[in-house]
């Protein structure tokens, strides 16, 4: 009897490590910055088998999340019609950050740019605070050292015209602001976008998803992609593993800040490249003081990296009335209570998330054709 329990335990045991083989792998490089045990299995097709019959679940799952949500944003949007517009919204923040602003420039073609950046010394243009990443070769980036590389500001606003493309990346923070921004351009300016956002996704670990293929990919396809925003970093905060030097970093040192920095301006620099604009939106503060912090630190990496590449950098914390430290769940707004924030405190609430795609939508204006007057002279 004792027997059969046992081999029912073992075998109960290995189905269960063979179906969430990914959630493990993900845990153990997550804890110890260094590639899971069970990655020496990889080369056996049964095995791996596991790992898409999980992913498919999970695809339905997501699937079905995406379609209740879409039925109780339409349910909320008869409910909430006059809640912010992002015309409001640019009002109400009108003026911030003006004195600081680069002066507007045309994004044209940066490829004779790149070539000029080589000079005599050729990291006079590099920013000062991003000055310790050179050198860096990170092989989830590409083959690049993207620190050597800096762009024009954009011109802003940024400026959509009829058959525009907006690509959204992020992770599950962006997957509610994407809804949104995709709801509000094709309602109101007939703009298609596409969402590849993806939860528990972050630069880190490309096993789960690698982002930056994924988005160099995206972007040299035959699209008409005019804008790229991006949200990640709320699931990177933990230590960092490089395939090419087998060695594991810790979060917030030194080498570690080098290679995800390399891993930022490398999808900016294909943006940019691709006469792509970008903006690119912190994670707001957390509930959670520990991740907060690290959160931090990866919003001024953000913010580094898109000062030196000429990117939009957008605080989050603005739109949801926070400063730099606090953390509410709540807001009140035209007199009214607004939860912007999911009792994880971390996700945002239907409000929330529209609250930030407006604030998004207020650096974005839309071009209309000029319509020709064919009316006969009297």
């Amino acid at each position: 009897m004792i027997k059969k329990i046992l081999i029912s335990f073992i075998s109960a045991l290995v189905v269960l490590f063979w179906l969430f083989q990914g959630s493990i792998n993900n845990y153990w490089t997550a804890n110890y910055s260094s590639p899971s045990p069970l990655t020496k299995l990889d080369n056996i097709k049964i095995w791996k088998f596991g790992q898409t019959i999980n992913d498919s679940i999970l695809w339905v799952k997501e699937a079905m999340f995406n379609a209740y949500n879409t039925l109780g944003q339409n349910i909320n949007d008869s409910l909430n019609k006059g809640l912010v517009t992002p015309i409001e919204q640019a009002s109400a923040h009108e003026g911030e950050g003006e004195e600081n602003s680069p002066p507007p420039v045309a994004n044209d073609d940066f490829k004779e740019l790149i070539e000029k950046q080589v000079q005599e010394n050729p990291y006079s243009h590099v920013l000062e605070a991003n000055k310790f990443a050179l050198g860096t070769k990170d092989v989830v980036a590409g083959e690049l050292d993207y620190v050597t590389y800096s762009f024009a500001p954009e011109a802003l606003p940024i400026v959509l015209r009829p058959g525009d493309e907006v690509l959204i990346v992020g992770d599950s923070l962006q997957q509610a602001v994407g809804r949104q921004i995709r709801s509000y351009l094709s309602q109101n300016y007939k703009i298609t976008s596409k969402d590849l956002s993806k939860q528990s996704t972050g630069l880190l670990n490309p096993n789960n998803l690698n982002w930056n293929e994924t988005i160099t990919n995206e972007l040299s396809r035959a699209n008409n992609y005019k804008l790229l925003i991006v949200m990640l970093g709320a699931n990177d905060n933990y230590g960092l593993y490089d395939s090419e030097s087998k060695r594991g970093y810790k979060f917030g040192s030194e080498a570690w800040k080098a290679h995800y920095l390399q891993r930022i301006m490398s999808i900016m620099y294909q943006a940019r490249t691709h006469n792509v604009s970008v903006i690119w939106i912190s994670v707001p503060n957390l509930r959670n003081r520990d991740l907060n912090d690290k959160m931090h630190l990866l919003n001024e990496l953000y913010s580094s990296a898109a000062q030196q590449y000429g990117v939009l950098f957008l605080d989050a914390n603005k739109p949801l009335g926070l400063n730099s430290t606090q953390f509410e769940p709540s807001l009140v707004l035209n007199g009214r209570m607004i939860k912007t924030r999911a009792d994880d405190g971390i996700h945002f609430t239907i409000p929330g998330a529209r609250l930030i795609s407006n604030y998004v939508l207020s650096h974005v204006i839309y071009e209309a054709p000029i319509q020709e007057n064919n009316t006969p002279e009297q």
